[in-house]
């Protein structure tokens, strides 16, 4: 079984489910998920449980097997035997995982080495625990069209939300999504990620209008009394702030069905761009995805979108 850990958001959840489910397919196995992290986050969930993946929730027995790490009192019992074994049979602290093989317990643990795409991905064995944000199309490209169909939200969804959707299927529609809220007001956060600023959106805005000749914005944000104080350049646009809507779901179905797409540095717009193929799409991405610029992110952005700054 191939199992990766989920922590973060809904986009942050995406990328590592694609990523698994990428090795999943590719080796014939099955995909679990560990929910560890997000059960002990009290800002986030478990957030793929309304979109149509396969996978299952990995059990402690599972993650133990994989990972050598009890998840159980009973492990703990049995990991302390192991120690205890290994002692009494002249073995180094380290080779109590050699009490424990008869039992199938493995350590295969592949955690992400750095941001970009780590090419030793591709080798993993059927048997894994996946541990990372895994940020990258290439280690999932192979599957696109089976991602897009299990990462979609579906189409039951709340009056508000169905007029909006019909609103963009009949406008030339330019998805647009600004990011502040902890980006801004949680002081490691802001510091750690940057905000796009209104220059960006501007000149985001004229390379669509390079392709769209009467683009509709759609404005997705946690602060709509931004954007309307800083982004009334766009021309015709609907703000759309937090509502009544099932969010995050709702609002990454919309922005999936916008023809173009301005995303800011989040991995939630960066799905909502991807879910969509359609032909003469335009995507505009912003060039420093973090504000450390030692970070590699080359491989963040899919070939045919454009990034600036």
């Amino acid at each position: 079984m191939v199992i990766v850990r989920l922590k973060g958001g809904l986009g942050n959840q995406m990328f590592q489910y694609a990523a698994a489910r990428a090795l999943a397919t590719a080796r014939g196995a099955r995909l679990g998920l560990d929910l560890a992290a997000l059960d002990a986050d009290p800002k986030r969930r478990f957030e793929l449980d309304r979109l149509p993946i396969s996978a299952t929730i990995a059990s402690p027995r599972a993650i133990f097997r994989v990972t050598a790490r009890p998840q159980t009192l009973g492990q703990r019992a049995l990991c302390r035997a192991a120690r205890a074994l290994a002692r009494l049979a002249g073995l180094p602290p380290d080779r109590e995982l050699a009490m424990l093989r008869p039992l199938g317990v493995e350590r295969r643990v592949h955690s992400e080495p750095h941001f970009h795409f780590d090419p030793g991905f591709q080798g993993l064995p059927a048997a894994v625990y996946l541990d990372g944000y895994w940020q990258s199309e290439r280690y999932f490209a192979a599957i696109a069209d089976q991602l897009r169909r299990e990462l979609t939200p579906g189409d039951a969804a709340p009056a508000e939300v169905r007029e909006l959707e019909a609103a963009i299927r009949g406008a030339e529609s330019v998805g647009v999504h600004v990011r502040r809220g902890d980006y801004v007001t949680e002081a490691r956060t802001a510091a750690f990620h940057g905000t796009c600023e209104p220059d960006y959106y501007r000149a985001a805005a004229e390379r669509v209008r390079e392709v769209a000749g009467q683009p509709h914005f759609f404005v997705f944000s946690d602060d709509p009394g931004w954007v309307r104080a800083h982004l009334a350049f766009l021309g015709p646009s609907t703000v759309i702030g937090p509502g009544g809507r099932a969010r995050p779901h709702d609002d990454m179905r919309l922005l999936s069905l916008c023809r173009h797409a301005i995303i800011a540095n989040s991995s939630f717009s960066w799905w909502g761009a991807w879910l969509t193929d359609r032909p003469g799409k335009r995507v505009v991405a912003p060039a420093r995805w973090f504000s450390d610029p030692s970070i590699d992110t080359s491989d963040l952005i899919p070939a045919g979108w454009v990034r600036l700054g």
